[in-house]
């Protein structure tokens, strides 16, 4: 199936080429088959077995091969093309399927240049760190002009990918669907494995916004006059759902905005509640919940109208009749009321959340009232400081102490803690550093969760995910001084993987040191939090080191 995307008018015309027969004709010549065999002469067994049976299984299409769709793309003059598998180990799987089955895409002189850009990328590397990162075969993917592109990789090599694609050297990426966000690798086609994906629980079909997500990355701007979208043909492909998928023209958009503590005090230290509260009604995502009530109001409208008519039929009504109106016009008028208060449950809803948090801060004193009007104290200018989903929780631990007695990679251990979000199909075990002082701040910090977690679900404020431990004994090694190859191989983790978890440690190692020393300065708890400050300097140092450090870019 072969869908061509419009260049910059973004006309689609429908179309075959070569690559989309080629998994037609091979269902056409298993269908084939299966007819002659059901038609053509039977043997006495199968005469009987016919007999016995009054239908036949359905015949399963042979799987289209990755090397066989590398082959159709570059036969067609498809390429250079993003084939989007939606997993990382597909993706690296894949690469190497190529290269088992012999695909070569590349001249001698591309593979030079190729070999010359990739060997800078990794010159600063030993000998052992080549060897666990697989750069050998990372290279020998790329001189073929094929690669994967994830984010478990490490992000020097995927930038090097990128690189390499846009120059047209690299002609053929397998990458997972975040390649679709953000970055600057326009293809000439686009394919796509499979129509469904795992979310971490199930298989789910791709959404028409998903899709279209995907495919808009076919055909390059100023190259070509239009791009292709390829769906790699399988069993499970319903043509009436594809052409559902590629024609769909609405995508909503759904706003994720809500008001947090941190933007609370930032708010507030600007402005007074009354103005903080109408910037918020101005939002998005108030916008969207406004918006949705409009339908609701319309019918509400309507039922007021046949409201009046029942009470004023009620009126001209005598004996039973009136009765029956009143009845009728009873009924619908509780109708009414439910509606009405339902319209104002839902209208100002993101500035009753403001007003919520506002209370929470107030019992937690990162807010004052003064005559009436909230003001941030010294704890929340120090709150001001701290972002993320968990900026309430890692506030009130500097607030009351809970790191004592970690020394600098405990503390970067536990900042990976509040850090760390696990992917849902992560199977990464909790073990937490050995030492009973880690142990004891771990505990500390999770019974301050509990309790803001409560104190979220008293307010109805929505409620942030318990700390995970996954990372933390990897973060607390790195932190100590272990080697990346000793890492990776004792943790099975992907070098990009730990990688970004370094970063988000290092974000709020820095974010901890800041907000520490700024409390400092305005005479806050001096002696301990410039020791705390010190101590998150020093964390941060030891996890920005090899790889980390080289994949950073501040």
């Amino acid at each position: 199936m072969l869908e061509r995307r419009g260049g910059p008018g973004n006309r689609e015309v429908n179309g075959r080429g070569r690559s989309s027969e080629y998994g037609s004709a091979q269902g056409r010549n298993h269908y084939e088959r299966g007819q002659q065999r059901g038609h053509g002469q039977q043997s006495r067994g199968q005469q009987g077995r016919n007999q016995r049976s009054r239908g036949r299984a359905p015949v399963r299409t042979k799987r289209i091969s990755r090397a066989d769709v590398a082959r159709a793309l570059d036969e067609t003059e498809l390429l250079p093309a993003i084939v989007f598998v939606f997993s990382r180990n597909g993706c690296d799987q894949a690469v190497r399927q190529c290269l088992y089955d012999g695909i070569r895409l590349t001249t001698r002189e591309e593979r030079d240049e190729i070999r010359r850009a990739a060997l800078a990328e990794v010159a600063d590397m030993s000998d052992e760190e080549r060897r666990v990162l697989g750069v050998s075969e990372w290279i020998s993917g790329l001189e073929r002009g094929i690669a994967a592109h994830h984010a478990g990789l490490l992000p020097a090599f995927k930038t090097v990918v990128e690189q390499l694609f846009q120059r047209r050297l690299v002609k053929l990426v397998y990458a997972t669907e975040t390649l679709a966000l953000g970055i600057n690798m326009p293809a000439r086609a686009v394919a796509i494995e499979r129509l469904d994906k795992f979310n971490g629980e199930e298989r789910v079909a791709l959404t028409s916004g998903e899709y279209t997500q995907l495919t808009g990355r076919a055909g390059r701007r100023g190259i070509d006059t239009e791009g292709h979208a390829i769906v790699v043909w399988n069993d499970g492909v319903e043509l009436e759902s594809l052409a559902h998928l590629a024609g769909a023209r609405s995508f909503p958009v759904k706003s994720s905005f809500r008001p947090t503590a941190n933007m609370t005090v930032n708010l507030l230290q600007r402005m007074n509640l009354e103005v903080a509260r109408d910037t918020l009604e101005l939002s998005f995502a108030q916008f969207q919940t406004d918006r949705a009530v409009v339908d609701h109001a319309r019918e509400l409208r309507a039922e007021q109208e046949s409201l009046a008519s029942y009470d004023a039929a009620a009126a001209r009504a005598h004996g039973s009749d009136r009765k029956r109106w009143e009845d009728r016009a009873r009924k619908l008028r509780r109708k009414v009321e439910r509606g009405r208060r339902q319209i104002a449950s839902r209208t100002g809803t993101i500035a009753r959340t403001f007003e919520r948090v506002v209370e929470e801060l107030l019992q937690l004193e990162y807010l004052e009232s003064v005559e009436g009007e909230p003001e941030v104290t010294l704890w929340g200018e120090l709150l001001r400081r701290i972002y993320g989903d968990r900026d309430l929780l890692v506030a009130e631990c500097l607030r009351h102490d809970a790191f004592r007695g970690l020394d600098a990679a405990g503390l970067a251990a536990m900042c990976c803690v509040l850090s760390y979000e696990p992917r849902r199909d992560d199977d990464i075990e909790p073990r937490l550093p050995g030492g009973a002082a880690f142990a004891a701040a771990h505990d500390r910090v999770l019974d301050t969760w509990v309790l803001l977690d409560d104190l979220a679900e008293r307010y109805r404020l929505p409620r942030t995910e318990m700390p995970h431990a996954g990372l933390a004994s990897t973060m607390h090694a790195w932190s100590r001084g272990i080697s990346i190859e000793r890492l990776l191989e004792d943790t099975g983790i992907g070098a990009g993987d730990f990688v970004r978890w370094s970063k988000q440690t290092i974000d709020l190692l820095d974010q901890i040191a800041q907000a520490c020393e700024a409390a400092v300065l305005a005479q806050l708890d001096e002696d301990r939090l410039s020791d705390l400050a010190q101590l998150a300097r020093e964390a941060k140092r030891s996890v920005r080191r090899g790889i980390v450090e080289a994949s950073s870019s501040s």
